[in-house]
């Protein structure tokens, strides 16, 4: 279409293509109708994080930081941030300094869960460190475990023995919670306070900003309950699912540092019962087999001093007229090989077993079989006296050993005490 106007001819433009619009997901929060340039204005604000997303249909999503174009801006923004950060973290501690001194000093500990908050939004464990006495927080939670186990353990069975084994573990146990991790997983509630990095303008006055400053302090501390308890400790308390978290903050010169980390009872209740259960059932175990051992010492204490007395006692026995026959005095049926010899007790005890071994030799004198016979036993034994033998008393014995001997027998023994039972 043409008009005329003052003798010039304008064509007619197209119309402009509506502007692109994105879709935006931060973890559970969903974003629509976003153009670009807020996006662009987003990271670089530092509302849109690297791991948030975008989409042109809600069905492909793509994360910032590996985005080609977008996720130059994040480092941009990381070095631009890093000198503004720098700059107002000196306005602010300068400032602070400024009204520490007005107010006697009791304002810095503020200071300190400002940067510590800085710390958690940054995920710095370096800077969170620097903020943390490790060996003072460590002893604290040492103690706080010590008091729950020697209250869990105190007056049950092997109480005595499990408690040092109970300590050991939580040694352990307190060195684990005081790990980059666990420190920031006590201080997470501290992070939805974090401030939005508003410090207090400049001012020509002085007391603008202090008084400004003042005001900063509910935004710093929201969510936190805190308190002086001195000059010198300052606390800090944040609400969990199992009650709260008190931090507790000494001064260290002109700086404040975390000494102390107070949990909630409950929320260490889990380990400290399971220490509590294995350390008594590691101390019943041990205590059972203690009872063992001393009762198989003392069994090998008695055997060692029967098996003495046994020792000495055979040198009072003497076997005498030990001889091999036929018939004769001793009468058995028939013409079969035996053995036969006269016990004497020339000790003070009576004996009520007693066990020779007889040794059965060939032509060379060599030893070719044995057998044993009991000359003196209270157990039953047909034809023979079942009593014991007393003090200065002496026994015939005589014992058919045609069985026992092997057939290169030269009719040729030896016989010695072999074992000894004494009536107590």
């Amino acid at each position: 279409m043409e008009e005329t106007l003052e003798g010039t001819i304008e064509e007619a433009q197209p119309p402009k293509p509506p502007p692109l619009e994105l879709m935006i997901r931060q973890g559970k929060k969903l974003r629509e109708g976003i153009r670009v340039q807020t996006v662009i204005n987003e990271i670089k604000q530092g509302v849109l994080k690297h791991s948030d997303e975008i989409s042109l249909d809600g069905e492909k999503w793509v994360r910032l930081d590996q985005h080609p174009k977008l996720s130059k801006l994040f480092v941009e923004q990381e070095k631009s941030g890093k000198s503004k950060k720098s700059g107002k973290e000196a306005k602010f501690f300068l400032l602070l300094i400024f009204t520490g001194l007005l107010a006697g000093g009791y304002l810095l500990p503020h200071i300190t869960i400002y940067r510590i908050q800085s710390a958690l939004v940054d995920n710095d464990a370096g800077r969170l460190s620097e903020f943390t006495s490790s060996p003072e927080i460590t002893a604290n939670f040492q103690r706080q475990i010590d008091t729950e186990l020697e209250a869990g353990i105190k007056g049950k069975p092997y109480a005595e023995s499990a408690l040092p084994q109970a300590r050991l573990a939580g040694q352990n146990m307190a060195a684990s919670l005081v790990s980059h991790e666990a420190l920031a997983g006590y201080l997470s509630p501290w992070q939805n306070a974090a401030p939005g990095g508003n410090v207090p303008a400049e001012s020509e006055s002085l007391i603008a900003p202090v008084m400004n400053f003042y005001g900063s302090f509910e935004h710093i501390l929201t969510g936190l309950g805190w308190r002086y308890e001195s000059h010198d400790k300052f606390l800090a308390e944040s609400s969990v699912e199992d009650g709260k978290i008190e931090v507790v903050f000494m001064r260290q010169g002109i700086d404040w540092k975390i000494s102390a980390i107070n949990l909630p009872a409950e929320s260490l209740r889990p380990f400290i019962n399971n220490i509590i259960d294995t350390s008594l059932k590691e101390a019943k175990q041990k205590a059972l087999a203690d009872k063992r051992q001393k009762s198989q010492n003392k069994q090998q204490v008695a055997a060692a001093k029967v098996l003495k007395t046994k020792t000495a006692y055979k040198k009072k026995i003497r076997l005498k007229n030990l001889t091999v026959g036929k018939k004769g005095k001793y009468v058995f049926g028939g013409a079969n090989p035996g053995v036969f010899g006269t016990v004497v007790n020339n000790g003070n005890k009576t004996v009520k077993e007693l066990k020779i071994t007889v040794y059965f030799y060939n032509q060379k004198g060599i030893p070719v079989g044995t057998v044993d016979l009991f000359p003196v036993t209270t157990k039953y034994m047909p034809g023979q006296d079942n009593s014991p033998l007393k003090s200065k008393k002496s026994r015939d014995f005589g014992y058919l050993v045609k069985e026992y001997a092997p057939r290169t027998w030269a009719g040729i023994v030896r016989a010695e005490v072999s074992d000894i039972v004494l009536v107590k």
